[in-house]
């Protein structure tokens, strides 16, 4: 350890006889020494390379680092090791901040994201630059996020509209040679009319989707949809899609890579359909050709499109609306700022883009000013594209049946039919059903609203398991536009009991006993 080095963030030592190699896409190997907050350890022998598309030409670079397996990484005394992380450059956001807020946002919200917190790099003993460690999607991502780690994984690449596999590059299954899954995927997006909704509500995690997507609105992501993102099937579970977030600096305003301007409503000039909630859709491109057909069929889909603004509207409400956002820049900036300054005296004109030469602390108050201000009175009105109002205190949400004697015989096809009476879609995240069955609903779970020429819209189907629910040979089962969300804990019991539906505040919504 160093005591001449005053910082409060944790800091990467690196050691290399040719620091030059490092700066190549076939990188060098050299030594790590890290001192976090649990304490420091030494690693010898670590490859490290540059890493990235655009970014590999940037002074300031982003690097691959890869551990030995018999001697991980630790940078949380509470977490697991890791094999492999990168080491991202600050050189496109002079505020330091975007991708720490943006990745702490989905987390917050129920969005598995990556770790990301700010480093102090120092190089052969002397100071080399702030960084980013941000956590590397891989098996030991998916596992921290309770998912399958046996689950296909794919890195969207530059060019991934959902129309060919080709952009897509597979991270997990790889002993399964093709794509045929992802193939199966987009050629289920072809499908038109009451097909593809069958389709969606049957191989899409919507809860977790459009989670994801209301995240991205929030952040203003212009970067998340034909590229820089991942894409997860629970293979071996339900079978369903769901996107997940990568390389998040570009938010929180900017209409283009490393531009000063920063946008938030119809008012400002540049790129407009920057600010578009739906962006990434075919009719809203951030540049021809950017959409990405996974994003369009939900948005054009009404029953999803629905459940995706009030979502949308649920985390406006709950961080835009409150001071989420400025007490956590403000902590960053009392965290950062004495590293940051080293980092601009260190690197000076390379620091970061041309344009403005604004201070971290002068770049976080325009964000404060110019984007969270702004963004939360144009969502709130709406987004130009319909956004709800906030939905009611005691919504009309019930239990309308509960199949809990299945005609087959297989307790496995039981089910609790709910249903929205409102004429709204309803966010009912971390709501609870208990009493003779336990279940927690899903970041991200919307139930459409109830519509005269759609009556079955509203409807939730909670299944205790999800895939034999779809093969019921008699209805309701798959391929019926149903929404369908399960594994509960329990099984229904055959001489009845208490259902209590509870909201995220633990307020009773609905009660019921029924009968056996």
């Amino acid at each position: 350890m160093d005591p001449s080095i005053d910082t409060k963030l944790p800091v990467l030592h690196r050691f290399f006889e040719q620091p030059n190699r490092a700066e190549t896409g076939s990188g060098t190997r050299g030594a790590l020494f890290y001192e976090g907050e649990f304490g420091a350890e030494f690693y010898d022998n670590v490859f490290v390379r540059i890493r990235g598309g655009t970014a590999t030409s940037w002074p300031k670079k982003a690097y691959k680092i890869e551990l030995n397996e018999d001697h991980e990484f630790q940078f949380d005394a509470e977490l697991p090791r890791v094999t492999e992380f990168d080491q991202n450059t600050t050189y496109t956001d002079k505020s330091y901040c975007r991708a720490i807020l943006t990745t702490e946002l989905h987390q917050d919200s129920g969005t598995h994201s990556p770790i990301t917190f700010p480093m102090r790099v120092q190089q052969n003993g002397e100071f080399y630059s702030v960084s980013l460690y941000v956590e590397q999607p891989d098996k030991d991502f998916l596992r921290r996020g309770n998912l399958d780690p046996e689950g296909v994984y794919y890195k969207a690449n530059p060019g991934s509209f959902y129309n060919s596999v080709s952009p897509f590059e597979k991270k997990t299954r790889r002993y399964e040679s093709g794509k045929a899954d992802a193939q199966e995927f987009i050629d289920g997006l072809r499908l038109t009319g009451a097909e593809r909704e069958n389709f969606l509500f049957d191989v899409a995690d919507l809860p977790a989707q459009i989670n994801f997507m209301a995240g991205v609105v929030i952040t203003q992501n212009i970067d998340a949809s034909d590229k820089n993102h991942f894409l997860y099937r629970d293979t071996r579970g339900m079978g369903e899609w769901f996107m997940t977030p990568w390389d998040l600096d570009l938010t929180f305003g900017p209409d283009a890579l490393n531009t000063d301007r920063i946008m938030a409503d119809g008012d400002d000039p540049g790129n407009r359909t920057a600010i578009n909630p739906l962006l990434g859709s075919r009719k809203v491109e951030l540049g021809a050709g950017k959409h990405n057909d996974y994003l369009d069929r939900l948005m054009t889909d009404s029953r999803t499109k629905a459940m995706f603004f009030r979502r949308v509207r649920t985390l406006t409400d709950r961080y835009l609306a409150s001071d989420y956002f400025t007490n956590r820049l403000d902590e960053l900036v009392e965290l950062m700022e004495p590293d940051v300054v080293l980092d601009r005296e260190r690197w000076k004109g390379q620091a970061h883009f041309g344009g403005r030469s604004d201070t971290m602390r002068e770049t976080v108050e325009r964000i404060k000013t110019e984007y969270l201000g702004p963004r939360l009175v144009y969502l709130q009105s709406g987004g130009g594209v319909g956004i709800p109002g906030p939905q009611p205190d005691k919504p009309k949400v019930r239990i309308e049946h509960v199949e809990f004697n299945p005609a087959s015989g297989n307790q496995d096809e039981e089910y609790i039919k709910i249903v929205n009476g409102e004429g709204s879609a309803i966010d009912i995240s971390g709501w609870t059903l208990s009493g003779g069955v336990d279940f927690t609903f899903k970041p991200g779970t919307v139930i459409p609203g109830f519509s005269l020429f759609n009556p079955g819209g509203g409807d939730l189907y909670l299944a205790k398991n999800v895939v034999v629910f779809r093969a019921r040979e008699e209805g309701p089962s798959g391929n019926q536009g149903l929404f369908v969300q399960g594994g509960y804990r329990n099984h229904l019991s055959n001489f009845g009991e208490e259902l209590v539906l509870l909201d995220d505040q633990e307020q009773e919504i609905y009660r019921q006993t029924y009968g056996g």
